[in-house]
């Protein structure tokens, strides 16, 4: 499969009105393996379905495998989206936030170290991949 076809295709899609939110590549767009015309239908379909969901509904959605899609969410917005504006081929706009991580945490903290003798590397990842502000996340 080649992904940026298949983003290039959904952004082309009248039915999605010509756009992707940063939830949908996340949740589903990410996660697609193969692709033909049955499966196209089937992952807009999904993206609909996605779209009528409120933000408590999304939020528990990407609260069943949190490292999974808090990391895809992670390489579209930082990485992906970033090369597809710089291409020209993107336009990203800023939409309603539904998890806020500005402002809580400081730009000033100190990461984990990677090298911290005192720990196993394993032990560090665990951490860094396990970071989800609570806030975020209703009880």
């Amino acid at each position: 499969m080649y992904p940026f076809r298949l983003t290039y295709r959904l952004l082309s899609d009248e039915r999605l009105d010509y756009k992707l939110y940063a939830f949908e590549v996340a949740y589903l767009v990410i996660f697609t393996k193969t692709m033909d015309e049955e499966s196209y239908e089937r992952l807009v379909r999904s993206i609909l379905e996605l779209r009528s969901l409120s933000d408590t509904e999304l939020t528990d959605r990407f609260l069943q495998d949190r490292h999974a899609y808090v990391n895809s969410a992670y390489e579209w917005d930082y990485y992906i989206s970033e090369f597809l504006k710089s291409a020209g081929v993107l336009k990203k706009t800023k939409g309603d936030v539904i998890c806020k991580l500005q402002n809580r945490y400081s730009f000033l903290d100190k990461p984990i170290p990677m090298d911290d003798k005192g720990r196993l590397q394993i032990d560090i990842i665990k951490e860094i991949y396990s970071f989800i502000p609570t806030y975020c996340f209703p009880k």
